[in-house]
């Protein structure tokens, strides 16, 4: 029995084990299935960082024939506010929701009819939305996974969705080139908003929800009046495009972020350009703090960035952090990411114990931890996509696969240190 599973053991994991030998007691270990005796002998021997790992398999033979979660690709995933549910969407057209702290499959939302693009959880967390190719947007029920509405008007697949933050409203955009506004609770459809040219790839609304920002591969952003529809002012000057847009606190300003390294400021009532901040890597996030005198950016370098907002000039730059998503918290203090807090003063707070925590990101078949890969997946799970909340990340794989890792960056923070130095 023991040099039958052995056999199976280094068949699974011969080629982590050539490479990169000190794998064996992390990925090896954790991708093995429950009742190995390589994994039961060794499981004490995980390293102590790694908090939680995502349970696998019965046996050798069900981890060989089957494959638990979706049965294609993983389109996206997103944890609720408060952290409790993590959401997936798929290529096998349907939505799952998991109890983020067990990795328990909690419902399956099936109904739309091709592959899921976009998850978004409402503010209050009640509500979920879902942008498929099949052309539409479905509410479900967060808590019971009940298809509450269906809505139907787009003409090309739906890339992006987006809760106003009352949460009575949603924005939907979508490869026909248009934006659509919903009312949250009948499902009806408010206004269609015309404007750009190419695919609309991600939509903000105002603090007072009364204006809309959209982001396009036209390389614009278009400001939109949220109860008219009116086109009020088209932004032009990005070269690539547009994958992040949001409003100043008090919706005098928008930032824009985009895959041309820059982020641009613009005046929300002119359209005119202010200023252009020059990044390293692709700009995939932006916030302004309450005040609106500094903006965040996250990129694919992977840092963040704190900036005046004023003056364009760059004041902190953290390494190792790859984010989806930044926002100010209402004091100022913090910076709320996906990745956890980071606490602000006029910048950076370098006495914070938040600042010498690294983020954790994906990147090939690794988990890295700053600028250091930790953990290697087996080359049968090809990541797609990843959220964050904390020391908590969530994967999608191609083969249908949703895992969870929580991850003591506290702990991890102590070993690298210490190999740095040895």
């Amino acid at each position: 029995m023991f040099v039958q599973d052995a056999t199976r053991f280094l068949l699974r994991h011969y080629s982590t084990l050539a490479t990169w030998p000190l794998q064996i007691y992390s990925s090896a270990i954790v991708f093995s299935p429950q009742s190995s005796l390589a994994r039961m002998d060794n499981v004490d021997k995980l390293p102590a960082w790694l908090k939680k790992v995502p349970q696998m398999e019965d046996s050798w033979t069900s981890l060989i024939q089957t494959l638990s979660g979706h049965s294609g690709p993983v389109m996206a995933v997103a944890f609720s506010p408060d952290g409790r549910q993590i959401a997936s969407s798929s290529g096998d057209h349907t939505i799952k929701l998991w109890d983020a702290t067990t990795g328990d499959l909690q419902k399956t939302l099936s109904g739309h009819s091709y592959l899921v693009t976009a998850v978004a959880f409402s503010p209050d967390g009640r509500q979920i939305a879902s942008g498929s190719g099949d052309r539409t947007i479905k509410l479900w029920d967060a808590t019971t996974g009940d298809l509450q509405k269906t809505l139907r008007g787009h003409s090309g697949p739906v890339e992006a969705v987006a809760f106003s933050p009352d949460g009575r409203q949603i924005a939907s955009g979508s490869f026909d080139h248009t934006i659509k506004l919903w009312d949250a609770t009948t499902g009806d459809l408010q206004k269609t908003l015309s404007g750009h040219s190419y695919w609309v790839e991600a939509v903000a609304f105002s603090p007072d929800g009364r204006q809309i920002a959209s982001g396009s591969f036209d390389q614009t952003i278009n400001l939109w009046d949220a109860t008219t529809g009116d086109l009020q002012k088209t932004l032009s000057g990005h070269s690539n495009w547009v994958e992040a847009v949001v409003f100043s606190p008090d919706g005098r300003q928008i930032a824009s972020g985009s895959l041309d390294h820059t982020i641009k400021l613009w005046d929300a009532t002119t359209g005119d350009l202010q200023k252009t901040l020059s990044d390293s890597g692709s700009v995939t996030a932006v916030a302004f703090s309450p005040d609106g005198r500094q903006i965040a950016s996250g990129s694919f370098d992977p840092t963040i960035k704190l900036w005046d907002a004023t003056t364009g000039d760059l004041q902190k730059t953290l390494s190792g952090h790859s984010v989806s998503s930044l926002k100010f918290s209402t004091d100022g203090r913090h910076l709320a990411t996906n990745l956890g807090l980071i606490k602000v003063k006029s910048t950076i707070d370098m006495q914070s114990p938040e600042f010498g925590l690294k983020g954790l990101w994906v990147k090939g078949q690794w988990i890295y931890y700053g600028e250091v890969p930790v953990f290697l997946l087996p080359s049968d799970f090809l990541p797609r996509c990843y959220d964050i909340t904390g020391d908590q990340i969530t994967i999608g794989f191609e083969n249908g696969r949703v895992l969870s890792f929580d991850i003591n960056r506290q702990s991890l923070n102590s070993v690298v240190k210490n190999s740095a130095l040895s």
